[in-house]
């Protein structure tokens, strides 16, 4: 699991510095907070210069010890509204890794995620808001229903991001 999450760092920062080349589109680094169950992600976005569409690439984790889940994004969005403030309507294809260390600990992550050990690709939605400040920051926070299992789950998330170094 930690080797699948290193090298997804560090194809994520040569994404991000080979397509930091174009300085018209807004680039962002940005921590977000939920999605699928408490999950902290890091995800590069970037709104294509002159349009309304993006794409977010990203890696999150539990940071669980006895039940660990990661996983690898790559999503899409379109943006409705103004100059800094739109409401924001995507998709993103997520791969989910799921480890179960220890069958006799229990938590609130089975709520959420099997308690098995599993890796599959699922697809969610994303619809909220998002805004941009003048110095190059964004604050996104939405819901992201993505179906698991035969369910569908209803997740959140709150998001904070800096413009790209």
């Amino acid at each position: 699991m930690k080797q699948i999450c290193i090298l997804s760092f560090l194809m994520l920062f040569f994404c991000i510095k080979s397509i930091s080349q174009n300085n018209s589109s807004k680039k962002i680094l940005c921590y977000e907070l939920g999605k699928t169950g408490l999950v902290h992600n890091l995800y590069f976005d970037n709104k294509i210069a002159n349009s309304t569409y993006g794409y977010r690439l990203g890696l999150g984790s539990n940071l669980g010890g006895y039940f660990s889940f990661g996983k690898l994004g790559l999503g899409v969005y379109k943006l409705i509204g103004n100059k800094n403030k739109f409401f924001e309507v995507g998709i993103d294809i997520d791969r989910f890794i799921v480890e179960n260390h220890s069958a006799d600990q229990i938590g609130l992550s089975s709520l959420v995620y099997p308690d098995y050990t599993t890796d599959v690709i699922i697809p969610n939605i994303n619809i909220g808001y998002r805004s941009y400040s003048k110095k190059g920051r964004m604050f996104r926070i939405g819901i992201s229903p993505h179906y698991f299992e035969n369910k569908i789950i209803l997740g959140g998330y709150i998001s904070f991001g800096l413009k790209q170094f």
